[in-house]
């Protein structure tokens, strides 16, 4: 595999890396939201004179909105880098190599449910995404 080959595979494969940040971020939404409730059930209703602390449940809130919109602007960019990704594997001219890439890069499929769906030999199937990324090198522009 070629350095050009190789940082196509790079950017083809930061999509999946993407989503996986998205999912954690969700994650993290829910664990903060959950905590926010799980405070607010203990919490006394007696005012506490003393420190500067302010409602704990206001703070999570705060935090929750933060995160989403932290999520926000990650769901933006994972878009556009999906729209990128897909343009980039559509300049394929072979319908096999498309779907093969398609199936990789935008699916997430593992090789082997790539080569049942499509009735091919695993090492044949990694030959035709070589032979994809291939293709996709020499058009690419960094």
């Amino acid at each position: 595999m070629t350095n050009k080959q190789y940082e196509v595979k790079e950017y083809l494969s930061s999509l999946r890396f993407a989503e996986k940040m998205i999912k954690i971020k969700l994650e993290k939404i829910e664990e903060t939201r959950e905590l926010g409730l799980r405070v607010n059930c203990v919490l006394s209703p007696d005012k506490v004179q003393g420190g500067r602390r302010v409602n704990i449940v206001e703070e999570t809130a705060l935090k929750v909105v933060e995160l989403i919109n932290q999520l926000e602007k990650q769901v933006d960019e994972y878009r556009e880098l999906q729209k990128n990704v897909i343009s980039l594997i559509n300049c394929v001219t072979d319908d096999t190599q498309r779907k093969v890439l398609e199936l990789r890069y935008i699916h997430f499929m593992k090789w082997e449910k790539i080569a049942n769906l499509l009735g091919y030999d695993r090492r044949q199937i990694t030959r035709i995404h070589s032979k994809g990324l291939s293709e996709i090198s020499e058009k690419w522009k960094n």
